[in-house]
């Protein structure tokens, strides 16, 4: 209820701003009192006055205000923003891809070891050296410690 009535003073209000835009009469009676009307009483000698819109609703251009300059700056901002978010999404792309790969990799290797075919790794000297059972089963719990860390959050 509150509601309808506050939007019809607003809108007897917006009505009323091209009543006060338009012509004004003025005159002066029998008895010197000065009278404002949007018409003369016929007869009466009454001065025309074209009144603008009331002084609060005109708005002053901008003084020296750029629309296509600011409009640029505007478009250079949301530009470099997009262009840090996509960095940024593309970095933590590449790195969850890495965390992907390192994981794949350390299950591989822990496959490997535990068949029963001989393992070996390549020393210094470039010679195959195999491991005995207690290097083996060192090495298993060593990967899957490797793959705790490394796959845990993918």
């Amino acid at each position: 209820m509150v509601a309808g009535r506050c939007l019809s003073a607003v809108l007897a209000a917006l009505l009323a701003l091209p009543a006060a835009a338009e012509t004004v009469y003025r005159w002066v009676d029998s008895q010197g009192v000065t009278h404002f009307d949007q018409a003369p009483p016929p007869g009466v000698k009454a001065e025309r006055k074209e009144l603008g819109p009331p002084a609060g609703t005109r708005s002053a251009p901008a003084a020296g205000t750029d629309w296509s300059e600011a409009n640029r700056r505007f478009d250079a901002r949301h530009q470099e923003q997009r262009d840090a978010d996509r960095e940024a999404q593309e970095k933590q792309l590449a790195e969850s891809t890495r965390k992907r790969q390192r994981c794949e990799a350390l299950q591989a290797r822990l496959g490997i070891l535990q068949r029963q075919a001989p393992v070996f790794r390549t020393d210094a000297a470039g010679e195959r050296a195999y491991l005995d059972d207690a290097e083996r089963a060192r090495e298993i719990e060593r990967t899957r410690a490797q793959i705790d860390q490394a796959c845990s959050g993918i």
